[in-house]
């Protein structure tokens, strides 16, 4: 199921169901983002005020992934980047890519 809601009401684990973009265009965050508070602080701080999230019962964004698998597929994004994260946000950003990548899921 697929639900508009209000970013106050956005909670960590949450599926984006579509992609987010910034006033300018750009994705913030690919369909099938997995919300980590990161995240929601983020988007709150973007003064992103609605999102479209699938509902699910439950899901875990690593489930069948080690931190080893993670950090490797977190390094290859970044060496194949001209792109370095300023703070925690960007880089949880590329760890939600890295995971995505692992798991096959279209960026």
């Amino acid at each position: 199921m697929i639900k508009d809601i209000d970013i106050n009401q956005l909670k960590e684990g949450d599926i984006l169901a579509e992609p987010l973009y910034n006033a300018h265009g750009h994705i913030l965050l690919p369909a099938n983002a997995v919300i980590s508070n990161n995240c929601l602080k983020l988007l709150k701080t973007l003064n992103i005020q609605n999102v479209t999230i699938k509902k699910v019962e439950e899901n875990n964004q690593t489930d069948g992934l080690t931190e080893e698998e993670i950090d490797i597929s977190l390094n290859t994004l970044l060496e194949k980047l001209s792109w370095t994260p300023k703070n925690e946000y960007e880089l949880e950003l590329l760890k939600m890519a890295a995971i995505h990548k692992l798991k096959g899921d279209d960026l």
